[in-house]
C-alpha cells in the first residue's frame, strides 16, 4: 500500500479522509465504531441495486486506533462540485430505489438501538430533555408522541449532493454510509433536509422531492426536536 499524505488524499474538505492508495482503491481512515459503515456498504451491494463501492477490507489499526475501510476507487464527480460550477446535468438518472433506513446519529449521541419506533421516539424526547427542559420541550414531546406509526427501513442518513457521485448524467456511486442503518421511513428525507444550503440548485430544484418520499408533517415536527437539541 503506498503512503497516505496529504498529496493522494481525495477531498481536502471532508472531516474524514479518504485516500487514493492505487488504480483500484480508495482507504478511507475513520472512528473504529465506524467501521461498520463496511457492514452497511456490503449489505447494500448484496441486497439492492443502489450503486455503492465494492469493500475490500475493514479494520481497526491498533497501531492508530483508527478505523480503515480499503475499497474500490470510483471515478466521477461528486454532484455538489456540479452544483458549485453550475455544470449540474439538468437530469440525473437515479435507478428509482427509495434509500430509506434503528440506531441514533453519533451527534445524539449514540442512542440505541431500538426495538419498536415507540421507543425510537423516546429516544428523541430523551435527547431533547438532554438539552434542555421546558414548556416547549413538553410541547415537542406531544408532537413526537402523537407522530404515525412508520414501516422501519434501511437508511442512508447523509442523503446530500456531496455524498452523490455522477459520471454524465448517472449516479454512479451513494458514498459515506457511516450514518446508515434501520429508522423510520421518514428519516431519510428529514435528514436530507436538515440544515440544507437553500441557495443551492439540490434545494431549489427540488431534487430532494423528486429523489424521496417527501414527510412534511414529520419534517415539520422534529424541526422543533432539532432546534431544541442542536
Amino acid at each position: 500500500m503506498s503512503v497516505l499524505t496529504d498529496k493522494n488524499r481525495l477531498v481536502k474538505d471532508e472531516l474524514i479522509p479518504v485516500y487514493r492508495v492505487d488504480d483500484r482503491t480508495v482507504a478511507k481512515l475513520t472512528d473504529p465504531h465506524r467501521v461498520a459503515e463496511a457492514e452497511a456498504l456490503r449489505l447494500v451491494r448484496a441486497k439492492t441495486s443502489i450503486p455503492v463501492p465494492e469493500v475490500y477490507a475493514a479494520y481497526t489499526d491498533t497501531k492508530t486506533n483508527r478505523g480503515v475501510i480499503l475499497m474500490e476507487y470510483i471515478e466521477g464527480q461528486v454532484l455538489r462540485d456540479s452544483y458549485a460550477r453550475s455544470t449540474a446535468p439538468s437530469s440525473v438518472l437515479f435507478d428509482g430505489t427509495y434509500c430509506e433506513d434503528p440506531v441514533f446519529c453519533a451527534e445524539l449521541g449514540g442512542f440505541g438501538p431500538y426495538k419498536t419506533e415507540a421507543e425510537f421516539n423516546e429516544g428523541l424526547i430523551r435527547a431533547m430533555n438532554l438539552s434542555q427542559k421546558n414548556t416547549w420541550v413538553d410541547h415537542a414531546t406531544r408532537l413526537v408522541r402523537a407522530l404515525p406509526k412508520h414501516k422501519i427501513v434501511l437508511t442512508h442518513a447523509d442523503f446530500s449532493p456531496r455524498n452523490i457521485l455522477i459520471r454524465g448524467d448517472k449516479v454512479v456511486a451513494i458514498l459515506d454510509w457511516e450514518m446508515a442503518g434501520f429508522y423510520p421511513a421518514y428519516w431519510e428525507y428529514i435528514k436530507a433536509m436538515y440544515h440544507p444550503d437553500w441557495q443551492s440548485g439540490w434545494i431549489k430544484n427540488g431534487a430532494v422531492e423528486k429523489i424521496l418520499r417527501p414527510y412534511h408533517l414529520e419534517h415539520a415536527v422534529l424541526l422543533h426536536m432539532q432546534e431544541i437539541v442542536f
